[in-house]
């Protein structure tokens, strides 16, 4: 399989777990875990296997646990920048360089916000945004 085919094919399941997570008729850990375990199929398929990607898959868990609602609304720009930093490990392992990964974290962060502004139906935009999780893996990917 080529990597094109294994990101499109993992975009959508990332798409399809993310909004599982976020609909009434499933549990959250669909998203949590289900995004996460996509992130680390995808990298290994690609590039390998590393240990590194334990520590990623915990902080991609931990920053879809959180919209950063303390400041009275979903921020959504700080959402995708974060899982976008959820790849830091991989600076530890050689993976990348840091450049690649704070690239993917700006575009990301960009990348959900913009969507969330601008979708307005919630089902699409979760798809959307469970997408682009695995839509930029390449700049950390061929990044280096």
């Amino acid at each position: 399989m080529t990597d094109y085919a294994v990101i499109v094919g993992m975009a959508v399941c990332s798409g399809v777990t993310y909004r599982m997570g976020g609909s009434a008729h499933f549990n959250k850990l669909y998203r949590r875990i289900g995004c996460s375990l996509v992130v680390v199929l995808t990298l290994w398929l690609i590039r390998g296997w590393t240990w590194w990607y334990i520590p990623c898959f915990g902080l991609n868990w931990l920053f879809l646990s959180t919209y950063h609602d303390y400041v009275g609304h979903d921020n959504f720009w700080l959402s995708g920048f974060g899982v976008g930093i959820a790849l830091l490990p991989l600076l530890l392992a050689g993976y990348s360089g840091w450049i690649w990964v704070l690239s993917r974290s700006l575009v990301l962060g960009l990348l959900w916000g913009l969507y969330s502004a601008f979708v307005r139906n919630a089902v699409v935009e979760e798809i959307g945004r469970g997408a682009a999780v695995i839509l930029t893996l390449p700049i950390v990917i061929y990044g280096a």
